[in-house]
């Protein structure tokens, strides 16, 4: 759907429809440069999105963002926002075209639907075999065996960090020796 807000009809379709799917909506003033360098972009975009019913855009004149039924945050023009619901969602920041545009809005369909069916409940029941694993005051918990911080396997008695700590032993003293090795030459 498409909605051009340049009169008073224009604010109640757009008041009536933006609470239904994904809006990407374009805040412009006629006499604002950047907005007319934008405006045949807006107009690629309109072309590209008259074929498909999931794609609705909407561009809003300022005189008419007071009588909208959210009163949207514009600092400047151009301002797209994407709206869902209803609500606005985030700021469009992107490139100005229309490829840019209908990718931003297409990412965002996209989106929508990828969170609605993550919200389906998962009905695979879990293999009960499957390791469980937590962390408690330091240790390591498994269904094979407890670990505590030093490296001691509580289960089989086995030191699992040996060779690491004799590795940081060997080193301390090998430095100790070489300080003392320099300190009686002097």
């Amino acid at each position: 759907m498409i909605i051009k807000v340049v009169d008073v009809n224009g604010v109640k379709n757009f008041n009536n429809s933006i609470k239904d799917g994904s809006w990407l909506v374009w805040y412009y003033a006629d006499w604002c440069g950047h907005c007319k360098a934008m405006e045949n972009e807006w107009e690629n975009l309109e072309s590209k999105c008259d074929n498909d019913k999931r794609l609705n855009i909407a561009r809003v004149n300022d005189q008419y963002i007071s009588q909208l039924n959210k009163n949207p945050n514009v600092q400047g023009f151009p301002t797209i926002k994407l709206y869902k619901k209803g609500n606005e969602v985030k700021d469009y920041s992107g490139e100005r075209d229309s490829n840019s545009f209908l990718n931003f809005l297409k990412s965002n369909l996209l989106s929508d639907r990828k969170t609605s069916s993550s919200k389906r409940p998962n009905r695979r029941k879990r293999k009960a075999s499957r390791k469980k694993r937590s962390i408690s005051k330091g240790r390591v918990v498994s269904n094979r065996r407890v670990v505590n911080n030093s490296g001691y396997d509580t289960n089989n008695g086995n030191n699992v960090n040996n060779g690491n700590n004799m590795n940081k032993n060997m080193n301390k003293n090998m430095n100790m020796n070489n300080i003392l090795s320099i300190l009686s030459k002097t």
